[in-house]
């Protein structure tokens, strides 16, 4: 709960009942496509800070849109409509109200579900991901070289790891001690990716010695 002073000097609080795991696993294809489009995943971002109202949301995405030529700015109907489209997602819920003392009415706030959502290599649920695959492929077999069977077999065992990638981190994203497991993935979003992707690389090295077999006899 957090009580706090408005621009006009009113006061309001903050009344939350929801607290975000630290990471997700996203299976959903839909949710996948929704976290590799920019004009959706925005809102992800501005909703790493804290929990906001929809009119909240909808001035940072405003101060995006300035900041950057790439980005449009978005009407409150539309940013409502991409927040139903993310909480239909399991991305972002309903976690609280906002109130008004002095008022009845309270305003919904909105959160992540989680501090990190991850979710590996699927090749084929949108542009991005196929091009993401194919330059891993691309790189691997520019050192190691290779033929076009090399290419449909490498395929196959990288998708075989992304899957058992996403099975490792399950398993840190369960594990008891969240007090140490918040320290691992405090800071940057990229750099706890990057440390969620290694920690993930390492395990299927030490735990699945048959992928890393299947690979080399890609070669």
């Amino acid at each position: 709960m957090a009580e706090e002073a408005t621009s006009e000097g009113n006061k309001t609080q903050d009344v939350l009942h929801f607290t975000p795991e630290l990471v997700k696993i996203v299976d959903s294809p839909q949710a996948i496509r929704l976290l590799e489009d920019p004009d959706y995943y925005i809102i992800i971002e501005i909703l790493r800070k804290r929990p906001m109202t929809i009119r909240e949301i909808e001035d940072a995405y405003k101060l995006r849109a300035a900041d950057h030529e790439t980005v449009e700015s978005k009407s409150y109907n539309t940013i409502y409509r991409y927040i139903k489209a993310l909480e239909k997602e399991g991305l972002v819920i309903s976690s609280g109200k906002r109130v008004e003392f002095g008022k009845t009415a309270a305003e919904t706030l909105f959160s992540r579900t989680a501090k990190l959502f991850h979710y590996g290599c699927h090749f084929d649920i949108s542009k991005e991901s196929r091009e993401f695959v194919n330059r891993i492929l691309g790189g691997l077999m520019l050192v190691h070289g290779g033929s076009k069977e090399t290419e449909k077999c490498l395929r196959e065992v990288v998708n075989e790891i992304s899957i058992t990638m996403k099975d490792e981190i399950t398993k840190l994203a369960l594990a008891d001690d969240k007090e140490k497991l918040g320290e691992l993935l405090s800071g940057d979003w990229e750099y706890m990716i990057k440390i969620l992707d290694f920690i993930a690389f390492l395990g299927i090295i030490l735990n699945h010695p048959e992928l890393v077999k299947k690979l080399k006899d890609c070669f």
